[in-house]
């Protein structure tokens, strides 16, 4: 994750009677296309200014050949449009490479093929990013992950196999957005530059339950796995502990801090008593729940410093 951002310390300069003038970084206005007689806006926040240019960001551009990149192909396209490039000319030596391009476009918000032939393709941001987007959209990864514990245990109960594939296609969305955010980040940043790691540390984390998540319930139809009491008092349980979490991170508390952590000791030490009393293939979806609840409370962990 990104570490927090060292200072970029300047001399004020005067100029003429009353004029004070400090210089822009040149890496900054280089990506800006800032030059000499432009205008730029300056905005008062407290202490603070802010400053954004007013012309274009020059264009982010990526060549990539994926001849020999399978089965990181997919992977690596996330990666590349979290780190905010506009624009990826890309090539192969066999068209059926496309189809992965294809496949994980669509989690991939304003990336669209432009141009293509049978041995490369163009890859174009048409959606600009904004970092006005980031707050609905970060709270909207909690809503979703809300959304697919809730329906995932009413599938679960009723042992209902095709609601299952639903929500497991549905952490597709989950992924959509939280690699909108990512990009977000790295390209525009937001306002309060302390928090941009905890935002990367959290946004992976939350990621990472939706895909432990899905293979949870690719498991239990993989596995022709039939409901369990016990298994289902504990999902019920790590579902309204996300749920604390989800409140706390928009409305942080000392009370609600320590009213977690002792709610998290409690349920770890449920679930550890109770693998080994079961059968296999529920403890299988047990060691599941506990991999989940391990990392949801990461999340609170990653916020302490707050309260």
């Amino acid at each position: 994750f990104p570490t927090r951002r060292s200072s970029d310390l300047r001399k004020v300069v005067l100029h003429g009677p009353s004029t004070l003038i400090i210089s822009l970084p040149s890496k900054w206005a280089r990506k800006y296309g800032v030059k000499r007689g432009d205008e730029i806006d300056v905005e008062e926040k407290g202490s603070k200014l802010l400053i954004n240019a007013k012309g274009g960001v020059k264009l982010n551009k990526k060549e990539l050949d994926i001849s020999d990149l399978h089965p990181l192909i997919n992977r690596t396209m996330m990666k590349i449009y979290q780190e905010g490039y506009d624009e990826i000319d890309v090539k192969f030596d066999n068209p059926v490479y496309l189809k992965n391009i294809q496949e994980v476009l669509p989690q991939l918000i304003g990336y669209e093929i432009i141009k293509q032939d049978r041995s490369s393709c163009t890859i174009k941001d048409i959606v600009k990013s904004s970092s006005e987007d980031f707050n609905v959209l970060f709270k909207k990864i909690f809503f979703l992950m809300k959304d697919i514990f809730k329906d995932g245990e009413n599938a679960l109960k009723e042992e209902d196999i095709s609601s299952m594939k639903n929500i497991i296609y549905r952490d597709l969305e989950l992924n959509k957005v939280t690699n909108y955010c990512l990009r977000v980040l790295n390209k525009e940043g937001v306002a309060d530059d302390n928090k941009i790691s905890v935002y990367f540390a959290i946004i992976h984390t939350c990621e990472k339950v939706g895909d432990l998540y899905k293979n949870m319930l690719q498991t239990f139809i993989d596995g022709n796995i039939k409901k369990d009491k016990k298994f289902l008092y504990f999902h019920e349980k790590m579902r309204l502990f996300f749920d604390e979490i989800s409140f706390f991170t928009f409305k942080k508390s000392k009370t609600s801090a320590l009213a977690i952590s002792h709610q998290y000791d409690a349920l770890k030490k449920e679930i550890s008593s109770a693998l080994f009393s079961s059968s296999l293939k529920t403890n299988i979806l047990a060691f599941y729940l506990r991999n989940i609840l391990d990392n949801i409370i990461f999340i609170q962990e990653l916020q302490l410093e707050k309260i």
